[in-house]
């Protein structure tokens, strides 16, 4: 483990609560949204509020068929590799469930 820097290691804690509370409140949300979804398209109104709803459309390619369709080398010369970190953060209990499964 990486202690050189103690004085950011409580920044992991804070990181894990906000991702616990952001779960509950991402749940909530689409709980509401359902909810809210017989409404339909337009605007609502709340005493507080203002809610626009749009049916929009997304076109996705299928990327399945491109690669059946395409050589390997095609895709491979055409493929942008990306890096990044990936952060997965859990509890120390959490951590300790994952491992008894």
């Amino acid at each position: 483990m990486n202690t050189k820097h103690h004085n950011i290691l409580p920044l992991i804690d804070e990181l894990v609560d906000l991702r616990a509370r952001r779960a509950v409140l991402d749940k909530r949300e689409e709980e509401l949204k359902e909810l809210l979804k017989p409404l339909g398209p337009g605007t609502h109104t709340s005493d507080n509020s203002i809610l626009t709803l749009s049916e929009q459309q997304r076109d996705v390619l299928d990327m399945k068929a491109v690669r059946e369709k395409l050589s390997d080398q095609f895709i491979r010369a055409h493929t942008k590799v990306t890096k990044f970190l990936v952060f997965k953060a859990v509890t120390r209990s959490q951590q300790r469930q994952e491992a008894a499964e």
